[in-house]
């Protein structure tokens, strides 16, 4: 395949960097030339999944940081009120440019799960590094009566003890210790999204917003949890489910979420992992219609974004990639849901 050529027509977010006066885009401009699929080229939040999980230093810090976490909350207002632009990934999480070489040891990617191409072309990608947590997730003067850092850093722990537990001796289990783990982590994000979410529209007046918190708890929580179950995100075991399907899965459900969408200015992902317990690899896929496609199911594509190979990664960076891709199918399937 051939790289794609109009870089320039792929919504670029610029970054802080070290220098004040000088700012870099978000992912850059050589990581689009490195990418083969042009489909993939042409949808900037899968783009920016792929940056994130191959070529970006992860950190697990919970703690505050800068940046301004209520961005996610402005555009989903904006878009209730249809006045808004179509959601831009980037602009939720912290990233921030070295301006040096990029020298972490990400593992060992297996050969051919990526669409990007081999490094050794010889192109040397400055480090970037960033939070697997979302801004808004990442502050809690919101939320001050649930110590969400406490469970966020609790969670980490656990995903990375039943990792290491089963890793070398009973992937089936290490799949449905995860599988019970990813449920429950996924319902504490929503739940701190949801509180924060309500007090925020009531801090800004939000006409039509007289629930209480307890009421708007019991009636989102259950519905965002199964939409994301439903539409936005699948975890599937070899032994059960093939590739194959995961990716048909993944391809259908972003027709669907194409179809419904009344923003054409970005495409919906859904997110899929797919374990092969026989040859312990961890595959990590978007499904996505690229923008300006029709609602025609041959639109929709899927990109093999990360590969693992259990046995040689360090767990660690395993674990935070795992949370990091679970939080950006969280944040998608948050901004088109709520209302």
């Amino acid at each position: 395949m051939t790289s794609p050529r109009a870089v320039s027509s792929v919504a670029l977010v610029k970054i802080k960097t070290e220098d004040p006066a000088e700012s870099v885009s978000l992912p850059p401009a050589e990581f689009y030339d490195s990418i083969t699929s042009s489909k993939v080229a042409e949808s900037p939040g899968c783009c920016f999944i792929l940056y994130c999980m191959n070529k970006v230093q992860l950190k697990d810090e919970v703690e505050s940081g800068s940046g301004n976490p209520f961005e996610l909350f402005k555009d989903c207002y904006k878009r209730i009120k249809r006045t808004g632009r179509g959601q831009q990934m980037q602009r939720y999480f912290s990233v921030n440019s070295l301006n040096s070489p990029l020298a972490q040891d990400l593992g060992d990617p297996w050969d051919g799960t990526t669409i990007l191409k081999n490094e050794s072309d010889g192109q040397v990608f400055t480090a970037s590094e960033m939070s697997i947590y979302p801004q808004i997730l990442r502050f809690h003067r919101f939320n001050s009566s649930i110590d969400v850092e406490k469970h966020l850093k609790a969670y980490l722990v656990r995903f990375q003890l039943v990792l290491e537990k089963f890793n070398s001796s009973n992937l089936c289990q290490l799949y449905v210790n995860w599988l019970k783990l990813i449920e429950s982590y996924v319902e504490l994000v929503f739940r701190d999204l949801i509180v924060k979410w309500c007090q925020y529209l009531h801090s800004i007046r939000a006409v039509g917003q007289r629930r209480s918190m307890k009421a708007s708890l019991e009636n989102l929580l259950p519905k965002i949890c199964n939409r994301f179950w439903k539409l936005y995100f699948a975890f599937h075991h070899c032994i059960r489910k093939s590739i194959g399907s995961l990716t048909a899965l993944l391809s259908s459900r972003a027709t669907i979420l194409n179809a419904k969408s009344h923003q054409k200015t970005g495409s919906k992902a859904t997110f899929g992992l797919w374990l092969d317990s026989i040859n312990g690899i961890l595959i990590f896929g978007n499904g996505i219609v690229s923008p300006g496609a029709d609602t025609d199911s041959q639109s929709a594509h899927v990109a093999p974004v990360c590969g693992i190979c259990l046995d040689t990664a360090a767990p660690h960076m395993t674990t935070k990639r795992l949370i990091l891709f679970l939080n950006f199918a969280i944040i998608e399937c948050f901004t088109n849901e709520i209302h």
